[in-house]
């Protein structure tokens, strides 16, 4: 039996470019989607939360931020010298989301179609990892 922790990688990986490549007309990836996603819903946090929400270290979020505030697609609205920052979806990022919404639909569509149309066994075997 091939290893489990390698041949969850792998898929993965192909996960994120079919994803990706999907998204590609929006301009952004799965990963900036799901970034851009999660802020919609969450107006005026700080890194910390939206890292809580993502599930990611603070400092990775971080780095995964930075080409979406520089695109203009977040922007940060804290007040002058404080150190937590206030992030907010910009008019682009909302534009952006906009676009990207429907191709993401449209590859969650033609993914679960691969799968055979039925989605519950795929939500129990995502469930059994993300319990570990």
């Amino acid at each position: 039996m091939p290893c489990i922790c390698g041949s969850m990688r792998r898929a993965t990986q192909k996960l994120k470019e079919f994803y990706d490549n999907i998204l590609a007309p929006s301009g952004v990836t799965a990963s900036q989607y799901s970034l851009l996603l999660h802020l919609s819903r969450m107006e005026g946090c700080c890194t910390g939360e939206l890292a809580q929400a993502v599930r990611r270290e603070k400092s990775t979020l971080v780095r995964n931020l930075a080409p979406l505030l520089k695109a203009g697609y977040i922007e940060d609205r804290s007040l002058q010298g404080s150190r937590t920052r206030q992030l907010h979806l910009s008019k682009e990022g909302h534009s952006v989301l906009e676009q990207a919404h429907p191709l993401w639909r449209q590859a969650q569509s033609d993914l679960l179609a691969r799968l055979g149309g039925e989605d519950s066994k795929l939500r129990e075997v995502l469930g059994v990892f993300e319990n570990l």
